[in-house]
């Protein structure tokens, strides 16, 4: 039992050396590109975390650390195990037709860009493992021999000039998911115990198939393998094709084209593609014209019978609502009755459901005093810019990705945009725009009433002065009015006291010789009381001709209100004068000392408004002098009146426009 367990603890240790010591060694094969070499070339030993070469053991791995670019070129000899690239390396591995290059196990690329060529006859650059591209771009030119699985699932690979050698031990497969692998040349080999080769995806051949008599292709799940762009007999009883797919052989009499789309780009509001296409010969069998879509479920485009005469076919398909943003295929051929499938075209397609943008600013971004600039920026990273419909309607055609419009916005609003693209999608941009009027409306407004202050300024002076001169007149008119009234009662005073002194005469004798000394005096005081009058109303008069030519530098309201109390005085005497002459006429005429009375108070109420209209406030009261009077004072006042008489015949006139009225007359 001793002996047993020595034994179980010996080879337990064993192993777990070998395991340890086989980790170690992995570790060890492990080669990382450090590029410390002064140079990018694949066969510096400073290049590599080793500082020697990779060997045929050694896994290559290329990551973030370093990014910088490798050479291979025609001289090189490389032999590894096993190639990864990262997707944190960026840069590009470049292989000029290299002596030799294989990788003995598996190629995954997840990053980077791959540019690899081997067009020197006999070579071939050589995957002994799995093929799998996960990202990154891959462009294969020239001869590559594929001994394993090729699958691709993402990144962007391309091949229109690779000649695929595709060995086949056991069973093989080309797996291209949803996508289109197209291929120079494709020469299917038999290796050690073929059975088949399994296709998934789309395969075009362009220029030449070979296939051993050994091998067998299957088709599956939707797959299409086109051999339609080669001249070639080939042997269909190699294919098994599941359904759904398909494999297009070349119809050498070409009775059924494809036109090319005329619009590339669309979206889910522009969703109908139309294919057209012509019929150039009678049909000799019943045809089937059908499609897919990315390779998806196949549909009937357009049925038809070899009786009937038709040269041109027109179809519209309408696109899914799920379709993903990029780009997408549609596959047509030609089934006939007899179990053929003619290719008849691919066309290719995008669809861009992004809405452009846009970006808009002003050229003033504070107060603007007449108009301001409006700058867009349009994008459109899918199908590209289409037209810019501007603020006022008009539309403007453009082209590219990116554009710029220049508007110019002279008043406050809101300013659209609607920028479209070549997919049918639509956007709106606006800018609200009020910096304008806020300081430009009262510059306007402000110049306005500059330009319209001198006109009006001359217009209130035209108006004022007419005003004026009509006040003027009417002022002027009444008091000649009021003058010749004046002068006209003077003159029936006198001749009611003419007849009342020979009334006194004849029946009071001496009584009425003073009576009428008195009456005569009365007189003379109202003469000389009307002189002065009208002396007053003569300065008065001067004095509004001075009012007029200092109001034209007043205020119009200032002059109303003088106007106003210069009129009011003259209402008032005009009611006074009324009321006067009213009670005149009341005054009974039968005795003498009535007459007299009525008399006086007639004189003194017309002296009374007189003097009230040329002073306005003042009024002068006179009942005459005492009957006791002596004569020389008699005679000094009709002195005075007589040199005030001289006086005003000299210096009083007065115009009424084209009407002059002298008193001397």
């Amino acid at each position: 039992m001793n002996m047993i367990r020595k034994l179980f603890i010996i080879s337990s240790a064993l192993m777990i050396f070998m395991i340890l010591s086989s980790k170690v060694l992995a570790e060890g094969n492990t080669v990382y590109w450090d590029g410390e070499g002064n140079d990018n070339r694949w066969m510096n030993p400073m290049n590599w975390s080793s500082n020697q070469v990779p060997q045929s053991d050694d896994h290559v791995i290329l990551d973030g650390r370093c990014t910088k670019s490798i050479e291979i070129n025609e001289e090189d000899r490389i032999i590894i195990h096993k190639l990864t690239i990262e997707e944190g390396y960026t840069g590009t591995i470049i292989a000029n037709c290299p002596n030799i290059f294989r990788i003995q196990d598996n190629f995954i690329v997840k990053g980077g860009n791959i540019l690899w060529k081997q067009v020197v006859g006999g070579k071939r650059i050589i995957f002994e493992g799995d093929v799998m591209i996960k990202g990154g771009v891959v462009e294969f030119i020239g001869t590559y021999k594929i001994a394993k699985n090729f699958i691709w699932e993402g990144g962007t690979l391309i091949t229109e000039k690779a000649v695929f050698d595709i060995y086949v031990s056991n069973a093989r497969c080309i797996d291209l998911g949803s996508n289109q692998l197209i291929l120079k040349t494709m020469n299917v080999y038999h290796g050690v115990s073929p059975k088949e080769l399994r296709l998934k995806g789309n395969i075009v051949v362009c220029h030449d198939f070979s296939l051993s008599s050994a091998v067998n292709i299957h088709l599956t799940e939707h797959s299409i393998l086109d051999f339609s762009k080669i001249s070639k007999s080939i042997n269909m009883d190699q294919f098994k094709v599941d359904s759904g797919s398909k494999i297009l052989i070349k119809d050498e009499e070409c009775k059924i084209t494809m036109e090319n789309l005329k619009e590339y780009y669309y979206s889910a509001n522009k969703n109908i593609i139309t294919l057209e296409g012509n019929i150039n010969d009678s049909l000799e069998n019943d045809i089937i014209l059908k499609y897919n879509l990315d390779h998806g479920e196949e549909k009937i485009l357009l049925e038809l019978t070899c009786d009937e005469n038709i040269k041109t076919f027109r179809q519209c398909i309408v696109l899914p609502n799920e379709l993903a943003e990029g780009k997408h295929t549609i596959n047509v051929w030609v089934e006939n009755d007899g179990g053929y499938c003619f290719n008849v075209g691919s066309l290719h397609f995008y669809i861009d459901n992004t809405a452009p943008v846009g970006t808009i600013r002003t050229s003033s971004e504070g107060d603007a005093h007449k108009e301001v600039f409006i700058y867009l920026t349009a994008e459109d990273a899918g199908s590209g810019l289409s037209k810019i419909i501007l603020p006022n309607g008009v539309s403007e055609a453009v082209s590219g990705t990116v554009y710029e419009v220049v508007y110019r916005a002279k008043e406050n609003g809101i300013y659209t945009f609607k920028i479209s693209d070549h997919a049918g999608n639509a956007n709106e941009i606006y800018m609200v725009i009020k910096n304008i009027s806020s300081i430009d409306g009262k510059e306007r407004e402000e110049e306005v009433i500059e330009d319209n202050k001198p006109e009006e300024i001359e217009t209130d002076e035209k108006a004022k002065d007419e005003i004026n001169e009509e006040t003027d007149d009417k002022k002027t008119e009444d008091l000649v009015d009021t003058d010749d009234e004046g002068f006209k009662e003077t003159e029936e005073g006198h001749k009611r006291d003419r007849e009342t002194e020979e009334e006194e005469v004849e029946n009071e004798g001496s009584e009425n010789k003073e009576t009428k000394e008195v009456e005569n005096e009365e007189s003379e005081n109202k003469e000389i009381e009307e002189d002065e009058t009208d002396h007053k109303e003569s300065e008065d008069a001067e004095t509004v001709e001075k009012e007029k030519a200092e109001d034209k530098k007043e205020p119009v309201k200032n002059r109303d209100k003088k106007d106003t109390e210069k009129e009011e005085p003259k209402d008032q005497i005009s009611d006074k004068e009324i009321e006067s002459e009213k009670s005149e006429q009341k005054e009974p005429k039968n005795s003498k000392t009535g007459n007299k009375t009525t008399q006086e108070k007639g004189t003194e109420s017309k002296s009374t408004s007189k003097i009230s209209k040329a002073s306005g406030s003042k009024q002068y009261k006179n009942n005459g002098s005492s009957p006791k009077d002596s004569i020389e004072d008699l005679k000094a006042r009709l002195g005075i009146l007589q040199y005030l008489l001289d006086l005003f015949r000299k210096i009083f006139t007065l115009k009424i426009g084209d009407f002059r009225y002298d008193l001397n007359e």
